[in-house]
């Protein structure tokens, strides 16, 4: 996945995103500077298919938009994208 250059506020809360691994999730929060030895914004995102606490935090420049006509498949109970290894 190419690094681009997005904001945690491209990806509103409630939005269905793409994880670098394919699998799929719902935006739950914006989470700011964890120090200032870390400069970097991050989205929590609670994954499709699992349980409440299946919830990662990604840089906004590993994440994109899912398309609604992307076909998705239930692997172990995870939702992932068809044809993403």
């Amino acid at each position: 996945m190419e690094s681009q250059d997005r904001d945690v506020e491209d990806f509103p809360i409630g939005s269905v995103v793409v994880t670098p691994t394919g699998k799929t999730g719902v935006v739950v929060a914006h989470k700011g500077y964890e120090s200032k030895f870390d400069p970097f914004m991050r989205v929590m995102i609670k994954l499709d298919g699992g349980d409440r606490q299946d919830v990662v935090q990604l840089q906004p420049k590993y994440l994109r938009m899912l398309n609604d006509d992307e076909p998705r498949l239930c692997v172990n109970g995870q939702l992932m994208l068809i044809g993403v290894s």
